[in-house]
């Protein structure tokens, strides 16, 4: 964790004093900016970004029935309200959700073309 914070910090302080003279040279430091997000964001995957997730089922275990029961909830969601991409092109989901295909709205609760697995 100490290598996450070492990491951490000095990024931030770069895109900290980049995004305070960022009317000065808006496309150069917006540049820095960015490039040193994305290598924050990197350093936080590797170290922090897994800890919450993992560490929380040691300390509680009430937090894990809650993560089951809110992804048991959420696959009606998926099969209700999601269309089902398998075997599926690009092009059959862009003539899916074209204005002119006839599919009035984007939910997809019984629509049979939107369920199927074969290709339209």
């Amino acid at each position: 964790m100490l290598t996450a914070l070492s990491l951490q910090s000095p990024v931030y302080i770069v895109v900290t004093i980049s995004l305070g003279l960022l009317v000065k040279a808006p496309h150069a430091l917006g540049i820095v900016t960015a490039s040193f997000l994305f290598l924050y964001y990197a350093a936080f995957g590797c170290t922090w970004g897994m800890v919450p997730w993992v560490y929380q089922f040691k300390v509680n275990s009430g937090l894990a029935h809650f993560f089951a029961i809110f992804n048991l909830a959420f696959m009606f969601v998926v099969y209700f309200l999601y269309l089902e991409t398998a075997n599926r092109t690009l092009e059959d989901l862009e003539a899916y959700f074209d204005r002119d295909s006839g599919n009035g709205i984007i939910i997809s609760i019984r629509d049979k073309v939107a369920k199927s697995t074969l290709r339209p």
